[in-house]
């Protein structure tokens, strides 16, 4: 069986994200980023990370499990946020299909199967990212 790691920033009330989703309470800059840029680049959206010039090669994870709400935000520029991870995305809502290659496995809520049972690709650990209402 895979190791599921949850690796999230939360607030002081623990929550993933503000009463109505919004992300800009986690701070993107500042002494706390060196850290994360240098022990968890993979943590971070593939495109940001690449604006920064970070290598996300070779990284803990393999995999990152998000909900509806996280995976849209970066909807239509970025269906694939994470692009150099496998994505599943959890959520009892249908989706509508999304241009962009490769698109998040989306999978019902309920279902955890199809992510313990993939197969590593390098770590065979998986980040669980989210927000309020995924």
């Amino acid at each position: 069986m895979r190791e599921l790691i949850y690796y999230v920033a939360v607030s002081m009330d623990g929550y993933i994200a503000g009463p109505d989703g919004q992300f800009d309470a986690f701070l993107m800059e500042g002494d706390h980023m060196q850290g994360i840029n240098e022990g968890y680049a993979d943590t971070i959206p593939t495109a940001f990370a690449a604006s920064l010039g970070l290598d996300q090669s070779g990284g803990r994870f393999d995999a990152v499990l998000m909900g509806s709400a996280t995976w849209g935000v970066g909807l239509p520029d970025h269906p694939s946020p994470y692009g150099h991870l496998a994505q599943y995305v959890f959520t009892h809502r249908p989706q509508q299909p999304v241009e962009g290659s490769p698109s998040p496995t989306v999978t019902p809520s309920r279902s955890c199967g199809n992510s313990r049972s993939s197969p590593a690709r390098t770590s065979g650990c998986a980040e669980a990212v989210g927000s309020r209402g995924s």
